[in-house]
């Protein structure tokens, strides 16, 4: 589920192989281009993770 979220935001960011920890997903910010990319990444993550309060 979190590598088929991750696929809407950049294809690097996906973890592949067996048991994935979440230092296996940390480490695949080392295949981002750019400090620019990266906080583009955690800003597109960020809008996907929202949910809305519904009192509001």
């Amino acid at each position: 589920m979190v590598n088929k979220m991750l696929e809407e935001v950049s294809i690097k960011l996906c973890v592949h192989g067996g048991a994935r920890t979440s230092t296996d997903y940390a480490i695949q910010y080392l295949y981002l281009d750019s400090i620019y990319e990266v906080e583009n990444c955690i800003n597109k993550i960020k809008e996907l993770l929202f949910i809305s309060d519904p009192f509001e």
